[in-house]
């Protein structure tokens, strides 16, 4: 709805709706007295009082409406919004990233090409609500988020898995891409610093890599699956590193 009440604005809507309220007024009651008395002084004087009644009642009556429309517009947005998005991070939350994902793959079959999936996760994060509270994790999540849209290209579908759990999408990527993003995305992390009433807190996060390399077409639950345990795999070797699963196909 908002693309098609945007271009307009709601004076402008108020106006077009006044004008063909005013034309379909005279035209109906042109039709009605001229076929009932065929007195045509009667028919301009009943068309004048038709255009003035038309011309005050309508902008008042569709501005309301129109208001309504647009509110209603706003809360269509925002349940959408609400249903894709992680209102935290900014990011997809579950469904919609699988939803995407899912769109993104059924691409690269057709142009045969490959893509990359990185599972993220951020190092004692539980560490820092106990510590620093619950606002500042949310702070550390909503920052994470911004970072990712920032470093992410636009064809990037990124989302919110749960908690502090996140996966990227890459589009088009083979596994050696994906892993020189995934340490640029790293060290960026790690050299960010974030301040929360006066303390500074170091952020870290580990990250595992799994890629379908063209002309596979491994299903993206599967990737995820991979990058999953390539993710454990860089806990388990001490976190704040890469991982990539090792039997992802690894093209230079």
């Amino acid at each position: 709805m908002r693309h098609r009440l945007e271009p307009l604005g709601r004076g402008n809507l108020v106006i077009l709706i006044t004008c063909l309220a005013i034309v379909f007024t005279l035209g109906l009651n042109t039709a009605i007295i001229y076929f009932i008395t065929h007195n045509f002084e009667h028919l301009l004087r009943s068309n004048i009082k038709a255009f003035v009644i038309a011309l005050i009642v309508t902008p008042l009556l569709s501005w309301y409406l129109v208001g309504l429309l647009y509110k209603l517009d706003k809360l269509e947005k925002e349940m959408t919004f609400l249903a894709s998005y992680d209102s935290l991070t900014g990011l997809f939350n579950r469904r919609a990233f699988f939803v995407s994902c899912d769109i993104a793959y059924n691409l690269a079959q057709r142009n045969q090409q490959p893509y990359s999936i990185l599972a993220i996760d951020m190092d004692f994060f539980k560490q820092i609500n106990d510590q620093f509270g619950h606002a500042c994790g949310d702070k550390v999540l909503a920052e994470f988020g911004e970072l990712l849209c920032q470093m992410c290209r636009e064809s990037d579908i990124k989302g919110r898995l749960g908690g502090e759990e996140f996966a990227v999408f890459l589009p088009n990527t083979i596994c050696s891409q994906a892993e020189a993003f995934a340490e640029k995305l790293r060290q960026q992390i790690h050299n960010q610093k974030l301040t929360h009433q006066d303390n500074r807190i170091s952020v870290t996060i580990s990250i595992g890599i799994s890629t379908s390399p063209a002309h596979e077409f491994i299903q993206v639950e599967q990737i995820l699956n991979q990058a999953d345990e390539a993710l454990y795999q860089a806990k388990g070797q001490g976190r704040n590193i890469v991982a990539i699963f090792k039997t992802a196909a690894v093209t230079a």
